[in-house]
């Protein structure tokens, strides 16, 4: 089993027609990829156990991963890269993320308009809530062509693709945080990442014991199986800790705001993690500052907050900065879960992800209020 989570070999050729200093990277390109030969035949030799360990670690290893600084700009429209790439001609269905829904309300159905035969849907598992577990599975069991992830792919996943004979890779495509709410009346304006997870496992569950008002507290999340409490749950939660059973899964961040803003002050102890692009601009909700441990406090939100009553005439803006520079705690990637390979339908998402990095792809999720990946 191989799975790629570095540039596909047809995106490092799209870069180096791209780049300036074409013959030199094509000399490195040949030489890089006899050394991945040189390297694909000593892994042939090792047993089938130790071979898959070996894939899953390098999948999920971070410095495998490419990132927004090593990524060279990619100065084209989806019109010019339609035309100057072979395109797969279909319509690929897609599923997955909630996180992105922003970005395919921009991005679908310009892409299209301008790539001829090029076809993309979203669709929705019929008995299952979206989110990237569920795009992640549909896309393992042949129901979609390409998937959207707020999250990297889990070990378990990788395997399950492996058994169907799908190799799969993720493809970073932009940045988004996770940003954690409360009522805006309630006196707290920020926890430690250590705060955060004591109220998630059930160890914290009074805000009393935080410094603020004798009101039960009641976590609310996105779906468990979706971007924002996997990172939780997978980045910060110790090996033998789990969601408490007092932890309510909520299908949208619409229906979460408004049980956070229940008529009854009990029930003003809500609290909520979601992605910071779906929250940061609600009047009705505030988010709170996230320090690593001792550290400031680091608000998801430029500047000073906006209260309610001066929103919607202002609205809370993305502290793009902070999520850039990871000072913000709770930063994430947002994937294109692709299959690797060289027919249509594994191309499809290898292409889509390729259409998202180009400037015009870059710019409309930036104007969907994620952070972009590549600098143009």
């Amino acid at each position: 089993m191989t799975t790629k989570i570095i540039p596909s070999k047809r995106r490092i050729q799209v870069m180096a027609n791209r780049n300036e200093t074409r013959g030199f990277i094509s000399s490195f390109l040949a030489a890089i990829t006899m050394l991945i030969a040189i390297g694909f035949q000593a892994l042939n030799t090792l047993p089938p156990e130790i071979l898959l360990q070996f894939v899953i670690s390098q999948a999920n290893d971070p410095d495998t991963e490419p990132s927004g600084a090593d990524t060279p700009a990619r100065a084209l429209t989806f019109a010019e890269f339609g035309t100057s790439q072979d395109i797969p001609a279909g319509n690929w269905f897609y599923g997955g993320s909630t996180t992105w829904a922003a970005i395919r309300e921009l991005t679908d159905a310009r892409i299209n308009e301008t790539v001829p035969g090029f076809q993309i849907t979203y669709i929705q598992d019929p008995v299952e809530p979206p989110g990237s577990g569920n795009g992640i599975e549909m896309l393992i069991k042949g129901k979609t062509s390409f998937a959207h992830s707020s999250r990297p792919i889990r070990d378990e996943e990788l395997v399950a693709a492996a058994q169907r004979g799908i190799q799969l890779e993720q493809i970073p495509v932009a940045l988004d945080a996770i940003a954690v709410v409360v009522h805006p009346d309630l006196p707290i304006d920020g926890l430690t990442i250590q705060q955060l997870i004591q109220i998630y496992i059930g160890r914290i569950t009074n805000w009393q014991e935080l410094g603020g008002p004798d009101i039960t507290i009641k976590p609310f999340t996105a779906p468990l199986d979706s971007g924002a409490p996997t990172i939780l749950r997978e980045d910060f939660f110790a090996e033998q800790d789990d969601f408490a059973d007092n932890v309510q899964p909520i299908a949208t961040p619409t229906e979460a705001i408004q049980q956070i803003n229940s008529a009854a002050p009990a029930d003003r102890g809500a609290i909520y993690l979601a992605s910071a692009r779906n929250l940061i601009g609600q009047c009705s909700v505030k988010p709170l500052k996230i320090a690593r441990e001792s550290e400031r406090l680091i608000a998801p939100y430029a500047g000073e907050w906006i209260p309610p009553e001066e929103c919607p005439e202002k609205r809370n803006q993305l502290h793009e900065a902070a999520l850039q520079s990871g000072q913000y705690p709770l930063t994430r990637r947002l994937f294109v879960i692709a299959k690797e390979g060289n027919t249509a339908d594994q191309l499809s998402g290898q292409i889509y992800a390729e259409l998202l990095l180009t400037r015009e792809g870059q710019s409309l999720i930036q104007e969907a209020g994620f952070v972009p990946l590549v600098n143009f």
